[in-house]
């Protein structure tokens, strides 16, 4: 079923899914277990989870993603992540999601990402050794109506860009490394010709490193998603692409550029093989 709007038959270019699965199972028995709850009972409310003596097995799923919208070069993946660096930082305790949006930077190796959160954040508490996290970046979207399309059906559906990484949390203890990471960030930032320069000779900048927590995350899995109606005939993206710079929006030029891109780029493909 489309997202916005239903229709016969499926269309997986038009459907985007995250999904976090919680399942939920029973302690042993020298853990005063109490009766199965049986999933219609659940969904029927017919039963209350038991608040303390059970435990959650966590499983974090991974990012939808139809083929004709996968991204796999590598160079573009960091592109997209150094233009859209404030990223989702989603994990798991036992029995709740925490979510923070923070800004990233990739690690001096390439395959692990570096960011930050508040020490009063609970969220860090929970990451024990090996704890597996999720990391969500997103750019450019816009809603695209029938409207837009040559065709003469079509129905409401939603362009983007995003990436989902999985991977492995670690805190930073190291203060050379937590300067590091923070000289990065704030250089990866500043666009002024006389950009601000954290100086850690100054005393009251010291002070506050103890009020975050710094921490990289393991690239393990790395999946990448843009969809610009490449589902759809050259003819209906090329409209959709003047349909959308005709609204003035900001975020609607920019899937327009994106998808101008996409175009040119195929073309290209093509030239080169001779077609």
């Amino acid at each position: 079923m489309h997202p916005l709007f239903p229709q016969p038959e499926r269309d997986e270019g038009d459907t985007i899914l995250f999904s976090i699965s919680l399942r939920l199972q029973f302690p042993p028995p020298s853990c005063n277990p109490r009766p199965r709850l049986r999933h219609r009972d659940i969904r029927q409310g017919s039963h209350t989870l038991p608040p303390t003596n059970f435990y959650v097995r966590q499983k974090i799923i991974s990012m939808y993603t139809p083929p004709k919208f996968r991204v796999e070069d590598p160079e573009q993946i960091r592109s997209f992540i150094e233009e859209n660096p404030f990223g989702l930082l989603l994990s798991l305790d036992e029995f709740d999601i925490h979510d923070t949006h923070t800004p990233f930077v990739h690690a001096d190796d390439g395959r692990h990402l570096l960011g930050h959160i508040a020490r009063a954040n609970p969220q860090w508490k929970c990451w024990k050794g090996g704890t597996t996290v999720k990391v969500i970046f997103t750019g450019s979207h816009s809603y695209i109506s029938p409207r837009f399309y040559v065709s003469d059906f079509a129905v409401p559906t939603w362009n983007y860009t995003a990436i989902s990484i999985t991977g492995h949390v670690k805190i930073i203890e190291d203060e050379s490394e937590v300067l590091q990471f923070l000289y990065r960030l704030i250089a990866d930032n500043e666009s002024s010709d006389e950009p601000w320069i954290l100086d850690r000779t100054d005393e009251r900048y010291m002070a506050l490193l103890s009020g975050i927590v710094v921490f990289s995350v393991s690239m393990d899995t790395v999946e990448a998603s843009f969809k610009m109606n490449q589902n759809k005939s050259e003819e209906d993206q090329r409209k959709v692409i003047a349909s959308l710079t005709a609204t003035g929006c900001p975020f609607d030029r920019d899937v327009a550029r994106v998808m101008s891109k996409n175009i040119t780029e195929a073309e290209h493909v093509v030239g080169g093989n001779g077609g």
